[in-house]
């Protein structure tokens, strides 16, 4: 159960999002229509480039069913 804790810790918010978004077979623009915003923006949010707010965390956990604490 350790290995589960370390892989865990590494995990980013940027990260988080990817991994939820391909999980939930949503294209990045499928998710922007979602969420409201554009493709660009999601990407720069996966790649780390913009931080994910407390806002959109929030939407992402509604849209995920997983806590927003997952996206910050």
């Amino acid at each position: 159960m350790d290995w589960y804790k370390e892989a865990e810790k590494r995990q980013t918010p940027a990260k988080t999002l990817r991994f939820y978004r391909t999980l939930n077979k949503l294209t990045q623009v499928q998710l922007a229509e979602k969420l409201g915003v554009t493709k660009q923006f999601i990407s720069n949010m996966e790649t780390g480039q913009k931080p994910i707010s407390r806002k959109t965390a929030y939407l992402l956990s509604e849209i995920f069913g997983i806590d927003a604490g997952r996206f910050i």
